[in-house]
């Protein structure tokens, strides 16, 4: 993780662009309504893991003596937490890649009328 890589809102990564605007298309396909609340808490999550390591004003909370003779606890309590965090990142992008990969062969069983159907625009 480094530290310009800063946290967006799940609609605002290129996978929530598309899942917020093209792929609405596939809203009716139940794989797809299963990836938006493991998406939002993977962006939730990688977000506190962020603030656990870069966040100054979450590393140097209360006073000035206990910032300088906790500082190091404090890191590497920080960095303990953000482990267990990221053991949770990865389980949710498990979660996520298992929901696409459903998707993918719900959209692969279709026929052509279903297809079309999805993405039949009325004018």
């Amino acid at each position: 993780m480094l530290k310009d890589h800063v946290p967006v809102l799940g609609t605002d990564c290129k996978f929530g662009k598309w899942y917020y605007g093209p792929g609405q298309a596939l809203n009716s396909l139940p794989s797809y309504r299963k990836i938006e609340q493991p998406h939002i808490d993977l962006h939730d999550t990688y977000l506190k893991i962020f603030k656990l390591l870069f966040d100054e004003d979450s590393n140097a909370s209360g006073g000035l003596l206990s910032r300088l003779l906790g500082k190091k606890k404090s890191k590497d309590a920080n960095i303990e937490q953000a482990r267990t965090l990221f053991q949770e990142l990865d389980a949710l992008s498990k979660v996520i890649l298992k929901h696409l990969d459903a998707l993918e062969a719900e959209v692969i069983a279709l026929d052509d009328a279903q297809l079309d159907k999805l993405y039949y625009v009325p004018s």
